[in-house]
């Protein structure tokens, strides 16, 4: 970590990480928690833990509409449990407006954006992603969701291009942004 950037030079407002799945939301999320000392959250994780369901089962039992409502719910609560939170999303978390109504103003929001093949290999090597599960062609279904996600996505704060970078590398690249974005 740069010496010079330091949680405490950051606003007191929530870092949202939003991307598509397998954008490295997650783990770019947790060295980012590390590196600022400040508390991170897996909004997915959380889901589970406070319904006692995973994702799939929720998709697979209430449907994908049902699921998102839930998600809404748990990621508005997440925002004003903390105000220094550093929140890695669901890839559909922010596809709704009173969602950015909350985000807006009230929260640094960061895209992590990764070429569609990229987060094909990516989301394929985790599983556990109802969207795609049983799909023929993930990349297909990844190019249609992001058409879909972009104009959501594209509302973030800034673009984070992280396609073919490493863990550390993705890091240091928001955490510059950071930087600049704090001068």
């Amino acid at each position: 970590m740069d010496d010079s950037l330091h949680a405490d030079s950051l606003p007191k407002v929530p870092l949202v990480l939003i991307g598509m799945m397998g954008a490295g939301k997650t783990s770019v999320g947790q060295a980012l928690s590390t590196a600022l000392g400040r508390p991170f959250l897996d909004l997915d994780e959380e889901i589970e833990a406070q319904t006692g369901r995973t994702i799939s089962e929720i998709f697979a039992e209430d449907g994908e509409p049902c699921f998102r409502l839930v998600e809404r719910e748990v990621l508005m609560q997440s925002l004003e449990g903390s105000p220094d939170i550093i929140l890695a999303t669901g890839g559909g978390a922010v596809c709704a407006e009173s969602v950015w109504t909350a985000l807006h103003g009230n929260a640094r929001v960061v895209w992590l954006d990764v070429p569609v093949e990229e987060l094909a290999d990516r989301a394929q090597l985790k599983g556990g992603r109802p969207l795609l599960e049983g799909v023929a062609s993930p990349r297909r279904i990844l190019r249609d969701l992001l058409v879909v996600r972009r104009k959501w996505y594209e509302r973030a704060d800034f673009r984070i291009s992280t396609g073919g970078l490493s863990l550390d590398e993705s890091v240091k690249v928001v955490l510059e942004r950071l930087k600049e974005e704090s001068s």
